[in-house]
């Protein structure tokens, strides 16, 4: 009995053991499924730095810091980006006070979480002492002066290579709050000696990046040569965040044409809106089945900081704003164009809709009838 009891004590931690690691590998397969973000990229203007201590523009910046673009993609529970430089990386930046490159991350979508809404910061800087590279992940708090290090690794090394022209900066998505939906900027930045800290920041992105979509009710039109008719255009969002739109089309004389109504639109909260669209068929169009496409340039909200000295006070420098994301849409349209009518076929429609309420009329007259007919002839009777 001493030997059964102990084979079932064995066989409940088995079991146990085996549930908590079906358990995690769940819960690992559907955070990966849920945060897989396709490769993205977000481009910078050339020699746009700031002036970090003035909260000005300047062209001063060191070369190596030039950012032209950022390229983004999740991966196993790793956003993995890459900052692509205007001249080659400088591997050993000695003389300067500062030299660095990364990301600040707001992890909830609130400016009041964190300085001016940043929650965490991953930083790979020159330490001049020790003439490497180190790796920082710091998270920030709302009123307290200075960050607490998560983690640091020294003599960071694999990130970029003497003459190349980007810098490699992974983020464990484990390491930071609400993984799974968070914006982030990217920076580089150099000091030297006792002169101004010049940065250069790229655009907010969101991660996953906000969806937008165009669609027209009715999605196809018939129309005839010489023809107008208004449909409507949806707008759906899937941000909270109030983008100004720009829409339009590339109108053609031979193609039908598209007249909005509204062009420049802010999308409200609720992320949905709807305009009036109006197509024109010349009598010059030819009669042939057209797909029509409708743009739409949407960029989104910056951030304006109210007092752009807040994060230099804990220690984090920022300028006085970052700018919104900019994304491009796409939609089409079909539209059948078809011959005008010829006079018998007007005629003809004419009489299809004046028929019916005619035949109601005729209906209501011959139903009525016999009633009329009693009525005055007990009239003439009298």
């Amino acid at each position: 009995m001493k030997l059964a009891g102990f084979d079932i004590y064995i066989l409940m931690i088995f079991c146990c053991c085996s549930l908590v690691f079906l358990i995690s590998n769940l819960i690992s397969i559907s955070y990966s499924i849920e945060v897989t973000v396709p490769r993205q990229s977000i481009g910078d203007e050339p020699f746009d730095w700031i002036d970090i201590d003035r909260q000005t523009a300047t062209a001063k910046g060191d070369p190596a810091t030039d950012i032209v673009e950022v390229t983004y993609f999740t991966k196993d529970g790793t956003l993995n980006s890459t900052i692509w430089l205007m001249f080659p990386f400088k591997e050993l930046p000695v003389g300067y006070g500062l030299f660095d490159y990364g990301m600040l991350i707001d992890s909830d979508f609130n400016e009041h979480t964190g300085p001016n809404g940043i929650d965490y910061q991953l930083e790979i800087r020159w330490d001049n002492e020790t003439n490497t590279w180190t790796r920082v992940l710091t998270e920030w708090s709302t009123y307290a002066i200075g960050g607490r290090i998560l983690n640091e690794t020294k003599n960071f090394t694999s990130f970029s290579g003497h003459h190349l022209f980007y810098i490699s900066i992974p983020l464990e998505l484990g390491d930071i709050l609400h993984s799974d939906k968070f914006r982030a900027v990217y920076y580089a930045e150099s000091k030297k000696g006792s002169g101004p800290l010049i940065s250069d920041f790229t655009k907010w992105i969101s991660v996953p990046s906000p969806e937008i979509k165009l669609a027209t009710n009715p999605e196809s039109v018939k129309l005839r040569q010489g023809e107008a008719k208004t449909i409507e255009l949806l707008i759906n969002s899937s941000s909270q965040s109030q983008p100004k739109m720009t829409i339009y089309s590339k109108n053609e004389q031979s193609r039908p044409m598209l007249d909005f109504n509204t062009k420049n639109i802010t999308l409200p909260s609720n992320g949905f809106a709807s305009i009036p669209v109006t197509i024109n068929a010349s009598k010059d169009t030819e009669v042939a089945p057209y797909t029509v496409s409708i743009y739409a340039n949407s960029t989104f909200p910056s951030i304006e900081f109210i007092n752009s000295k807040a994060g230099s006070s804990q220690g984090l420098p920022l300028p006085k704003e970052f700018k919104g994301q900019v994304s491009n849409i796409e939609s089409s349209l079909l539209v059948d164009v078809e011959e005008p009518l010829s006079l018998t076929d007007k005629v003809s429609e004419f009489w299809n809709k004046l028929g019916q309420p005619l035949s109601f009329l005729y209906g209501v007259v011959a139903g009525l009838s016999p009633t009329i007919y009693n009525v005055i002839k007990k009239k003439l009777g009298k």
